[in-house]
């Protein structure tokens, strides 16, 4: 689904809903990950968590390269899903996503898995993202997401996954664009300013389409589509 939350509009004060088939991304992009991921399960060090492996500067460069000089957006992250009860997977996801569909995605079975919680990135920079799953809570994809690590709930991430190992993805990197049934956009939050929507309940909007332009008070930047659809409540 499609949040713009914290709109300074009142048109978009609320959630909303964008439910709709998801334009296929920068081919360059899957590509330049199934390189990384070819790599590691090449190296002698293949061990070494996947998540190093996707969350490197290289990445934001290549954002930057398609921001600079082909105009695009970002709007789908390269993700790791590893941890507990799964094998590890990595996917190019939509912003916006939702973690509890990717997981779903990646085989887990969520509403037998409230001995789980899932943390964003790694054992020791991270945050909880679901702290049971199976409640109906959930947590979306972020411009920041790198990892969905699955850890036991009530677990220190940094004391006992410390040392935790990854053999990498079977199947290589696997694209979830087209596979997501919704997603959910904020046009703001933390430190950053609400964008002045540009869109309202009920258009019609395209992949990549700008719908929140950054406002001039503080710091804000501008939000772009991540799906092709209709607006509707949540």
């Amino acid at each position: 689904m499609l949040t713009a939350v914290g709109s300074s509009t009142s048109a978009l004060s609320s959630s909303f809903s964008l439910k709709a088939p998801l334009a296929i991304s920068n081919a360059v992009g899957r590509l330049y990950a199934q390189l990384l991921v070819d790599f590691y399960s090449r190296s002698p060090h293949a061990s070494i968590t996947c998540a190093l492996a996707i969350d490197l500067p290289r990445f934001s460069l290549f954002n930057v390269y398609n921001a600079l000089f082909l105009g695009k957006p970002t709007t789908t992250k390269f993700i790791t899903v590893y941890g507990e009860e799964t094998d590890t997977k990595v996917y190019e996801v939509p912003i916006g996503a939702s973690m509890t569909e990717v997981l779903r995605i990646a085989g887990m079975d969520i509403e037998n898995c409230g001995h789980l919680s899932v943390v964003q990135r790694g054992p020791y920079l991270n945050e909880m993202a679901i702290e049971e799953l199976g409640t109906g809570d959930d947590a979306y994809v972020r411009n920041t997401t790198n990892a969905l690590l699955l850890i036991r709930k009530g677990a220190t991430p940094y004391k006992e996954y410390a040392d935790i190992k990854t053999e990498p993805p079977k199947e290589g990197l696997v694209s979830l664009v087209g596979k997501i049934s919704g997603i959910h956009l904020p046009l703001g939050g933390a430190f950053l300013e609400p964008a002045e929507v540009l869109v309202s309940e009920g258009d019609e909007v395209e992949y990549e389409q700008k719908i929140g332009e950054p406002v001039e008070k503080g710091f804000s930047v501008g939000v772009w589509a991540s799906a092709g659809g209709a607006l509707s409540p949540p």
